[in-house]
């Protein structure tokens, strides 16, 4: 089975986990904490942003006719 890979989210939260444990200046630490929480949060803003492609569209128009056609077959 193909092995999982791990997404940019994981990966801040990885570096998030590294910085509240190591020694740092509590400066420091709370500037790569703040820093970390941005990328976090462009990443969702990303995520929620997106919107249908052309062809998704498309699709989705075509895929109300299917389901209207299979419809009457009942």
């Amino acid at each position: 089975m193909a092995e999982k890979r791990i997404t940019k989210r994981e990966y801040f939260g990885m570096l998030a986990e590294v910085v509240a444990k190591a020694e740092l200046s509590v400066e420091k630490a709370e500037e790569l904490q703040a820093f970390i929480g941005r990328e976090v949060e462009l990443l969702n803003k990303k995520s929620s942003g997106s919107k249908e492609t052309k062809t998704q569209k498309e699709n989705k128009a075509l895929a109300e006719v299917v389901i209207a056609e299979l419809g009457k077959m009942s």
